[in-house]
């Protein structure tokens, strides 16, 4: 049980299934599911003061809790629990969307039906949870409606456009597809995409065809993609416990070389953890140099990094770095990175240039009036997102971002790089 009061960066280690196990067998954890509902109600003492129910509500009651020196401290699932419940058709809370973002490589959509269909207030990450991979422009959309009934959490359904208005399909459940509508929604949202359903009644339930065994391949499915992605492993790891880590619930952050400058692993540059010591080449150590994957209409040494022609002056800084290139309408803010490696990553995409430029000095500023935002500063970032946890702020610091209000004119630009995709082995060729 020392771990419960260790502080810092030891305790921000991953509590593993074996050491869970040891403590449950020790009599230090107790089970979720044999607590009262006046228990139920009070709030732990890490992960962000959450109650214990609003927990088993987002991680389902493989929650455990531990009781040190009169406090309350609560423990996630692990890493495999997530994965088997989701196998078994138990959902798996904010865990259970990122997945299906990840399966089916577009942003889904959260909406309340009751509030003109606009982001779900209880929904995670502001009710846009995005994929950890480039996905599509179009998203999932998925309502979330609440119970009327005492004790029951509510239910998912898919949401379809009709004529520029937005519907609500009702799946009807038998006694085999029971708690399964988030499944069942994932897989009308698929047939109604390649066409196989076509007529909807939006007054009645119907179970569109959607079986028991297409419940549960979906559901295994899923679980495997979990089990076999590493992107996702790290989105388990920057859990919730990162702000408050005298007792672990998830796990944390493992420091990775990225050898490769992102070329061979074809992941999103947004999902890379940082590691400091593979950026001692990279220059991203001096705060007044930056590098900007440059967009096709750019051309940087003749007119500097501009926002486009068209872009919407009113889109807020947090918005920008949310949707960041995936945005329909561009803000007028630039984004660049302290990383040339991950500048690198994102230009190598299509071949674009990699723009190393000056970063105009304002840190003697007021906040107020500054128009360049590190987004790797701490304080910066609190001061942009707030101080609570948030996917755009997780976003800026993993990317390593610096946000321009209006970008930075031709004097400011340094030295244009090419890119190019490169395979593990012809990248080793060129760096020795």
């Amino acid at each position: 049980m020392e771990i419960v009061e260790k502080k810092g960066h030891e305790a921000l280690n991953k509590l593993s299934s074996r050491k869970k196990r040891a403590l449950e067998q020790l009599g230090c954890l107790s089970d979720v599911k044999n607590m009262s509902p006046q228990v139920l109600k009070e709030k732990v003492s890490n992960l962000n003061g959450e109650s214990i129910e609003n927990l088993i509500k987002q991680h389902s009651d493989n929650v455990k809790i531990a009781i040190r020196n009169g406090k309350l401290y609560a423990v996630l699932p692990t890493y495999k629990e997530y994965m088997d419940n989701i196998e078994s058709g138990i959902y798996a809370g904010p865990m259970h969307f990122k997945l299906a973002a990840e399966k089916f490589k577009a942003p889904i959509e959260v909406l309340d039906p009751e509030n003109g269909f606009q982001p779900h207030a209880d929904a995670p990450d502001g009710g846009i949870i995005y994929s950890t991979k480039v996905s599509s422009d179009k998203s999932i959309k998925v309502a979330f409606i609440k119970s009327n009934k005492k004790g029951d959490v509510g239910r998912f359904a898919p949401v379809i456009e009709v004529n520029g208005e937005l519907r609500v399909a009702n799946i009807n459940q038998d006694v085999d597809t029971t708690d399964q509508c988030f499944a069942q929604t994932m897989l009308f949202i698929e047939k109604y995409n390649a066409g196989t359903i076509k007529d909807i009644d939006f007054d009645g339930m119907h179970d569109y065809g959607i079986s028991k065994g297409d419940t549960d391949r979906f559901n295994a499915n899923l679980a495997q993609l979990g089990r076999s992605s590493q992107s996702m492993r790290e989105v388990y790891n920057e859990g919730l416990t990162l702000e408050h880590p005298e007792f672990l619930g998830g796990g944390t952050i493992r420091s990775r070389r990225v050898t490769d400058l992102g070329i061979y692993k074809k992941r999103s540059p947004r999902s890379r953890t940082r590691d400091p010591n593979s950026e001692d080449d990279s220059g991203s150590e001096n705060p007044l140099i930056a590098y900007r994957s440059s967009r096709p209409d750019e051309e940087p040494r003749d007119e500097g990094l501009r926002p486009p022609e068209d872009h919407d002056p009113e889109i807020s800084i947090k918005e920008h770095v949310a949707h960041g290139s995936r945005a329909k309408k561009k803000s007028s803010w630039v984004s660049a990175s302290r990383s040339i490696k991950v500048a690198g990553a994102w230009a190598s995409e299509n071949k674009r240039f990699v723009a190393e430029f000056d970063v105009p000095f304002e840190e003697n500023l007021p906040y107020e009036e500054r128009s360049v935002f590190d987004l790797t500063d701490p304080s910066t970032q609190n001061y942009v997102f707030g101080s609570g946890l948030s996917m755009p702020k997780k976003f800026g610091k993993s990317s390593q971002e610096i946000v321009i209000k209006g970008g930075v004119d031709a004097s400011k630009i340094r030295q244009i790089y090419s890119t190019r995709r490169v395979t593990e082995e012809e990248y080793k060729t060129l760096k020795s």
